[in-house]
């Protein structure tokens, strides 16, 4: 009975998924062509993938990706003939040897010129799997000095030994093999990607060992099709476009969202009627409790908003601390340089009072350098309470000082475009910890994208009642799946160890009690973060 309305539900999962989804449009000549010409492809995947992908004791082809695929044989008529493999590397030599059409690869997986990519239509973060009692891995630095396995063959495997290969990094066939060896203490550590290896550990029943932390490193997924089917790649694509959100979110929530349905055992009825019974009592019990837990959880609240509050600032003051350090070490060169030839001067008889005063003149000038440097740090962090008028380019300004040096460090191009008359009334110092953490954001992104001209905008408009201040940048953008949450708690773009997910949660808190509003979009080829403040 259970079987059979399994069987009904994936049915009707299918069938309206081939209802209700859009219709197939914008092909081109050529592709409406060859897909007249084309109905069979012939494909393999990875055997051992799930959630993602893999062939089953019968030989079927399940997981995520059969999913996908069971829609674009639906919106194009083609259907795809898997093609049975033991390992990675035996799927691998199927393409290479056009025995197959088309594979499910990584995007940093390397092929010849003989096969194109299509869009990535799914990505997951690498993370690193040890022993449930190793506490939280926030960089590889961290287990430098361990055994880690990664599967062989897969594509992000090359770019992590390449990033750090002095690591002891072990090659295991398989994502079993892998596991089982953490598991049994063979090696210390493996990397994967996340569904799989939750997948995995749940499968196996490795009680023992579990995710422990992320890299900074992710793998997307995507088509690989041979040249001769190029056409395919644009097919692929069109209909990746066209499959909605909702389609895509119950095909995810069906593989890495597990049921386990054991068969009813009648005789426990009774049971489960006395099980009732008791949850019935417990209500009255549970309302009691009710309005002392959320009491209890408002307290929680409150003292968690303070916490994060804290982490923030302390997460501001080593940005700050970090740049003075930057900002100071250029003067007190330049002084210790100075000294020097004011001695050589000195012993060769050559110091008179003209240079004596060029000297005295060069050190004010440094020496100048770094009280305005430390009185910028001071004025940052003075707890101000009462909103007070300033000129808002003078205030952008004094923040760009105290990060210049970090700025020149990363060859990041500062552009401001700001009327000297522009006026805001809000808490200065509060303004610039928001302008600061757009700025550090952007440099993150910059270094982590590794953009090679990077270019930082900050453009402010006078409207009527309100002043709009735009930061705009070229450092590829946010994901969009991130987008809606950016300004969350604990919510990243960052590789692990080099974001919180604090420092916009606490922007968008500042921007909030000042009354004003803060958006974030992605434009061209990178962010766009934009306040609109009350003029008055």
């Amino acid at each position: 009975m259970i079987l059979n309305l399994r069987l009904l539900f994936v049915a009707l999962f299918f069938l309206s998924t081939t209802l209700f989804s859009k219709p197939l449009e914008n092909l081109t000549t050529n592709e409406k062509q060859w897909l007249q010409t084309h109905k069979e492809v012939d494909f393999t995947g990875d055997p051992h993938w799930l959630p993602f992908e893999a062939f089953d004791e019968k030989g079927n082809y399940v997981g995520i990706i059969a999913d996908f695929l069971k829609i674009i044989e639906e919106h194009t008529g083609v259907h795809f003939k898997k093609h049975v493999v033991s390992t990675w590397q035996e799927s691998l030599e199927l393409l290479k040897s056009h025995k197959v059409q088309m594979l499910t690869v990584s995007t940093d997986t390397k092929l010849s010129d003989d096969f194109l990519l299509s869009n990535s239509f799914l990505s997951n973060p690498i993370v690193i799997i040890m022993n449930e009692k190793m506490p939280y891995v926030d960089s590889l630095y961290q287990i430098k000095d361990k055994t880690i396995a990664m599967i062989r063959d897969y594509g992000y495997v090359k770019k992590i030994k390449e990033k750090y290969p002095n690591y002891h990094f072990v090659e295991v066939e398989n994502i079993h093999e892998g596991l089982q060896a953490v598991a049994e203490g063979k090696y210390d550590a493996m990397l994967t990607s996340m569904a799989l290896g939750s997948y995995m550990i749940t499968d196996m029943q490795l009680a023992n060992i579990a995710v422990v932390g992320k890299t900074e490193f992710t793998t997307k997924l995507a088509f690989a099709v041979d040249k001769d089917y190029a056409p395919l790649v644009g097919i692929v694509n069109k209909v990746g476009s066209i499959i909605d959100e909702h389609t895509k979110q119950q095909i995810l929530h069906k593989w890495v969202s597990r049921d386990y349905v054991e068969k009813i055992d009648y005789t426990l009825l009774w049971q489960i009627a006395f099980v009732a019974s008791l949850i019935i009592l417990g209500t009255l019990f549970w309302s009691w409790r009710l309005k002392k837990e959320i009491a209890r959880r408002i307290v929680l609240e409150k003292e968690n908003e303070k916490m994060l509050a804290q982490q923030a600032k302390h997460a501001a003051l080593g940005e700050m601390m970090d740049a003075v350090a930057h900002q100071w070490k250029q003067p007190l060169n330049a002084i210790v340089m100075m000294n020097e030839l004011l001695l050589l001067e000195y012993k060769d008889g050559s110091l008179d009072e003209e240079y004596l005063l060029e000297h005295k003149k060069d050190t004010d000038a440094q020496v100048e350098h770094l009280l305005t440097t430390l009185s910028e740090f001071r004025s940052f962090f003075r707890p101000d309470k009462e909103p007070e008028k300033f000129f808002l380019k003078e205030s952008i300004e004094a923040v760009l000082l105290l990060v210049r040096d970090d700025l020149l460090k990363h060859t990041i191009e500062v552009e401001l475009v700001c009327d000297e008359s522009i006026k805001i009334n809000v808490i200065k110092n509060e303004f610039k910890h928001v302008l600061l953490n757009l700025l550090s954001n952007a440099r993150d992104a910059f270094v982590e994208n590794d953009i090679k001209h990077r270019k930082l905008q900050i453009i402010v408009k006078e409207l009527p009642n309100e002043v709009e201040v735009q930061i705009l940048d070229n450092a590829g953008g946010i994901p969009e799946h991130i987008l809606p949450h950016i300004f969350d708690a604990n919510v990243t773009s960052k590789v692990d160890g080099k974001g919180t997910g604090i420092g916009l949660y606490m922007s968008k808190q500042i921007v909030d009690k000042m009354s004003a509003s803060i958006t974030a979009q992605n434009h061209e080829n990178g962010a766009l973060f934009t306040l609109h403040i009350p003029s008055s």
